[in-house]
């Protein structure tokens, strides 16, 4: 089943991926780059029939982003 990031506020999905890990590298990425805030966008997932299964994925919080960057770094 394919994975959307979708933006906190509106909800509305973006292009597709097809892991829950891709999109939130994407979502990481435009965190550090400074494009996005943490928590500002989420993740779900889709069916062959175009509905959402479960609930959204939070992306990583702040506190996560900052354990991540800081593992990176060394």
């Amino acid at each position: 089943m394919p994975f959307f990031i979708i933006n906190s506020i509106h909800g509305d999905p973006g292009s597709r991926h097809a892991t829950r890990e891709e999109c939130f590298e994407i979502i990481d990425g435009m965190v550090r780059d400074g494009i996005a805030k943490a928590g500002e966008f989420s993740v779900i997932e889709i069916d062959d029939k175009g509905e959402v299964v479960g609930e959204p994925f939070g992306a990583p919080s702040e506190f996560e982003h900052a354990k991540t960057s800081a593992a990176g770094a060394g």
